[in-house]
């Protein structure tokens, strides 16, 4: 029922829970997707471990009985002790990082502290002849962490590291993007050894999660053909750009590389949604509510003109807050305190889609009759315009069929299949964001009524006086 309603996000706690029961692989799309063994009956303890179906318990009730003393909440953050904004001091973490450093630098000092024996993390397999560019691993000393340093826009699952955990006593943090931290803790639900071992969670913060399409046709447009793909750093940084203005380095099997910026490229715009999971777009959790401790980019105008890169962080345990905090005074960390509402502006995109959209896509699932799961906000679409619903529609419709599409590009050798496709719905797709002429004279006519309103109350100013902002 999962993966037939595209809810699989392949994540891999299942196979990790019975793997006689269940199979695991790419399907003809790069996506990687679970299935039932033939002739195998599936579990009962399914319907409670994988993160996608209704049964087991959601972000807000694991995250009430693991941060019970972090009583800050915020609808976007879960609960939490403290809210930063900043970058890693010491060291080359800012430099080798995505952003900040801060992913590699907590875990860095989780492992340099005694605090626990491994990372289970992402790495590249540059060791691995074979399809996947990218892995979990367990890294046990600061070289192999270090080396996954980076974010990683690939399908990996996480069921080889679970089992190894599973198998081998020790303290593990585990660092993944939201639904593998849910799934992962709902498995140690039904998994005594996971619940013992894995001591820490590092979330980051997840827009969706990309099948190997994505690399594959970032290399494709850049003269690299997928099939000649060795290596790929999706985030290479440009100095004196914007942070949001990243480059990408493509190297070829033959030691060929290419390194050029994202922007020029038609998988430049993350919010479209090219080669998204559809189970990403019935997720409802963006910043990893259930982790100790949360990370992502700080989309902010105070930080994003740094092209070194600047994090948010989210702390939800409290030795952890005494890390950053120590962190803070030994000057290895230049972080200051934030609004939870400042992380939240940070990552506003992301929670439109996964909460207003969210809701719209599940009355539209309930209206066409299918599967829809139990999630943390209602079916509707009472809450949207129609301009908003047009927006929703088509970011869905570009999900659904862009897999096809390339999937056919790619047989047929023939990239300017997706960029044929691409041209008219991405027109569409900005052309839905512009405000129809009436609305535009209707809000302007506001404007100047409130304007002149405000010089009459105020004669001695050119302008009404402007609203204190809120810290």
């Amino acid at each position: 029922m999962i993966v037939s309603n595209g809810a699989c996000i392949g994540c891999g706690a299942c196979k990790a829970f019975a793997p006689d029961v269940y199979e695991i692989g790419l399907n003809k799309y790069g996506e990687i997707q679970a299935k039932t063994r033939q002739g195998v009956r599936e579990p009962e303890e399914f319907v409670r471990i994988c993160p996608f179906t209704s049964d087991g318990p959601n972000e807000d009730e694991l995250g009430s009985s693991r941060f019970s003393t972090a009583t800050n909440k915020h609808t976007g953050l879960g609960r939490f002790l403290g809210c930063y904004a900043g970058s890693v001091s010491e060291g080359e973490f800012q430099k080798l990082g995505s952003s900040g450093g801060m992913g590699t630098w907590v875990v860095s000092r989780l492992l340099e502290e005694g605090l626990v024996d491994g990372v289970v993390h992402v790495r590249e397999t540059t060791d691995n002849p074979g399809e996947m560019k990218f892995a979990y691993a367990i890294s046990r000393t600061l070289e192999e962490v270090i080396s996954g340093a980076k974010s990683r826009y690939y399908p990996i699952e996480m069921s080889g590291v679970l089992k190894e955990i599973m198998v081998n006593p020790g303290r593990y943090a585990l660092v993944g993007v939201p639904c593998f931290i849910k799934a992962a803790q709902r498995l140690a639900l039904e998994k005594p050894e996971i619940a013992e071992r894995v001591k820490y969670f590092v979330a980051l913060f997840c827009g969706h999660l990309k099948s190997t399409a994505y690399a594959d046709a970032i290399a494709w447009e850049s003269g690299i053909h997928p099939e000649n793909l060795a290596s790929i750093d999706f985030r290479r940084k440009i100095p004196n750009q914007p942070a949001s203005r990243y480059g990408v380095k493509i190297v070829a099997k033959n030691g060929e590389q290419c390194i050029r910026p994202m922007k020029g490229l038609v998988t430049q715009d993350w919010g479209i949604g090219l080669f998204k999971y559809s189970a990403c777009d019935l997720c409802d959790d963006v910043t990893g509510e259930l982790a100790d401790i949360s990370i992502g980019d700080a989309w902010l105008p105070k930080y994003v003109g740094d092209s070194r890169g600047t994090n948010v962080v989210v702390i939800r345990n409290q030795l952890l807050l005494e890390l950053i905090e120590d962190g803070i005074r030994t000057r290895r960390l230049d972080l200051e305190p934030i609004s939870d509402s400042d992380v939240a502006q940070s990552q506003a995109g992301g929670l439109r889609h996964r909460r207003d959209g969210l809701a719209y896509r599940l009355k539209r699932r309930e209206d066409e009759g299918k599967w829809v799961p139990t999630k943390r906000v209602i079916p509707s679409d009472c809450h949207l315009n129609e301009q908003q619903k047009r927006i929703f529609d088509l970011r869905s419709q570009i999900v659904e069929e862009c897999r096809d599409v390339f999937w056919e590009a790619k047989k047929s050798n023939d990239f300017q299949i997706l960029t044929r496709w691409l041209g008219p719905i991405s027109r569409n797709y900005r052309d839905a964001y512009k405000i129809p002429i009436t609305r535009r004279i209707i809000s302007r006519c506001k404007f100047v009524y409130k304007r002149i309103l405000g010089c009459r109350k105020t004669p001695f100013l050119k302008t009404p006086p402007l609203p204190n902002k809120k810290s």
